[in-house]
């Protein structure tokens, strides 16, 4: 696991070419980790994917010892992680908080995270309710669970997903939300240069025109910070968006009490 780490912070270091082959040997390194898993932590996970669409969801399923808590069925866990992080990153965030408390954790990238992305092209959504519920069908049909103690957990972008899902999946019984940014649009505008902001607030197709071609530019010659290159190239994501397309949708993410 700790190789594993390693990988996972040199993709977000390296250039998008360079970050997809060094992303997967990450996820290999990890899956190799949780099966042999020397010191017995979580002896049970085992990676797993559940069909969506024409491809499928990157995940891990952590099943409880149902006869260590002299039950027939066990609630179950299903754990979202953020816009940028990974299942494997979120895995001992999830698994050790829960595992040991009697549930069945699932870790899961959904459309637009992570491997789901990058390796199986399943882009964003925002009815997040679909990969979910599909997660939920996966869960009930393959395993044994209490059907009536059925937990969803969103963390980061996850806390913005999980609650649209909760909301249009009945078969949840409790939502945790923990969406860590009050203003995630106004996270990322900030952060970038006070010629760009006013390129982008602008808003004319020719500002925009500007604005799309300085970010391409950053890219192809490689010079872009991690944050960009993947904000801009999408390996996370839908990549048919551009950059002023990108933040325009994230404009809708935020808790600020006058915008609710």
């Amino acid at each position: 696991q700790r190789a594993a780490s390693v990988y996972q912070v040199a993709f977000r270091f390296s250039t998008v070419a360079e970050s997809n082959p060094i992303a997967r040997r990450a996820v290999e390194v990890f899956e190799k980790a949780v099966v042999l898993d020397s010191k017995g932590v979580f002896p049970t996970c085992t990676p797993v994917r559940i069909p969506f669409k024409s491809s499928a969801m990157h995940g891990y399923w952590c099943p409880a010892d149902s006869d260590k808590y002299n039950v027939t069925a066990v609630p179950t866990l299903v754990a979202l992680n953020g816009f940028d992080s990974t299942a494997e990153m979120f895995y001992k965030v999830a698994v050790a908080g829960m595992h040991p408390r009697g549930y069945n954790v699932l870790v899961m990238e959904g459309p637009g995270q992570a491997s789901t992305a990058r390796f199986d092209h399943l882009y964003f959504q925002y009815n997040y309710e679909e990969p979910v519920s599909a997660m939920v069908d996966w869960v009930i049909e393959n395993h044994n669970v209490n059907q009536s103690n059925l937990v969803l957990w969103g963390v980061s972008l996850g806390g913005y997903l999980a609650p649209r899902a909760f909301a249009f999946e009945p078969r949840f019984s409790a939502l945790i939300a923990n969406g860590g940014v009050l203003d995630f649009y106004q996270v990322l505008v900030c952060r970038w240069p006070e010629n760009l902001q006013q390129l982008y607030y602008a808003n004319t197709e020719a500002t925009d025109a500007a604005l799309n071609a300085i970010f391409d530019e950053v890219i192809v010659s490689n010079e872009a910070p991690a944050f960009l290159q993947h904000f801009s190239d999408l390996d996370f994501g839908n990549t048919r968006m551009n950059v002023t397309q990108i933040f325009d949708a994230f404009m809708n993410f935020t808790l600020n009490s006058s915008d609710v």
